[in-house]
């Protein structure tokens, strides 16, 4: 099972509960220029996934060598947006997203930093899923703007994405505020990758 979020405009993915599977053995397309690995936390993060699902929406997921789209502990997500939106628009789209899960999900919280001397912003959010076993997933969005060649600017959002499940979820909250400090700094000063489109 995956958390696929999708905003009304955008369709910016964002972890609603969905039963799509993903073979491992489905060739995935490098849309974005962009094969991996990204180190981050200490791991290699390499492509595991793909979509290009609307004519300005592509996204690509990566993840650490043993773990499965369908069921992973950490991963990292680019989703690339050929829109003008401001990145205060997005942000508030998914902001808005968030505060509608908190009527039938009591773990949805979020929290929004903004760059003192820059445009990006970094938003935090908390989901849970109660479906078929307890998921606890916490994610943070890096909001920013980058070029795609022939003049294209373009809406990015480096996405971490950090899971547990069932019994596991009281000993991540043990250390979650450690854990979340680290990421949360980490990904701001993690040297974000070109992005190109490619032909396809």
């Amino acid at each position: 099972m995956r958390f696929l979020f999708f905003a009304a405009i955008l369709l910016i993915s964002c972890g609603s509960p969905s039963s799509e599977s993903v073979s491992s053995t489905t060739e995935v397309t490098d849309y974005l220029s962009v094969p991996g690995p990204i180190k981050y936390n200490d791991k290699n993060f390499n492509l595991a996934w793909s979509d290009h699902p609307t004519e300005i929406y592509y996204l690509q997921e990566y993840l650490p060598e043993g773990q499965s789209v369908e069921r992973f502990y950490e991963m990292m997500t680019i989703h690339l947006f050929l829109s003008e939106i401001s990145i205060d628009d997005a942000v508030a789209q998914k902001i808005a997203e968030i505060e509608e899960r908190k009527l039938t999900d009591p773990e949805a919280k979020y929290s929004k930093t903004e760059n003192p001397v820059g445009d990006d912003v970094m938003l935090e959010f908390m989901v849970s899923s109660k479906e078929n076993e307890v998921i606890l997933e916490y994610n943070i969005y890096h909001y920013s703007k980058a070029d795609v060649g022939d003049g294209l600017e373009a809406l990015r959002i480096m996405a971490y994405s950090r899971r547990d499940y069932n019994d596991e979820i009281p000993a991540f909250m043990d250390v979650f505020e450690t854990e979340r400090s680290a990421r949360f700094y980490e990904l701001i000063g993690l040297e974000k990758p070109e992005v190109k489109l490619s032909a396809q």
